[in-house]
């Protein structure tokens, strides 16, 4: 056996096997059906929600009152935080991101920095929203 024939190093090899399944897993999406299952079921949920919540405005608009704007104002909040939890859960998440698990982005280099970036941004939304409507509970108590 002359030493072109011989096989690489132990260590060579495992080193271009990690490799090899690192860059697998960067790429492949490791979301477990159950987690696929949840946000299906959380996303039609939320959309429930904001077709209840649309309905419930439409209905307190035609009421008329002095408490009329604040329950309009409660139930767009509603809907919008619904609509936009929605449209976060019923996504899946490799249009997103192609990790389930997060990492280091840099914007404008990585070409999945995009999905990021709206999954971000739609998380930031719903909470927003979310947010005002504890704040306007608090306000009109």
């Amino acid at each position: 056996m002359t030493q072109d024939d011989a096989p690489p190093p132990l260590a060579e090899t495992a080193t271009a096997t990690a490799a090899s399944s690192q860059d697998d897993v960067t790429l492949s999406v490791d979301e477990t059906g159950f987690e696929f299952y949840n946000d299906l079921c959380l996303g039609l949920f939320f959309l429930v929600l904001a077709i209840v919540s649309a309905r419930r405005m439409s209905w307190s608009r035609k009421q008329g009152g002095a408490e009329t704007t604040v329950v309009t104002a409660f139930y767009s909040l509603i809907l919008m935080t619904s609509a936009l939890r929605a449209v976060w859960f019923l996504i899946p998440s490799e249009a997103f991101t192609p990790s389930y698990t997060p990492k280091a982005v840099m914007a404008f280099q990585d070409p999945t920095w995009v999905g990021s970036f709206l999954s971000e941004t739609l998380l930031s939304a719903g909470s927003l929203c979310l947010f005002s409507i504890f704040i306007l509970i608090l306000v009109y108590w």
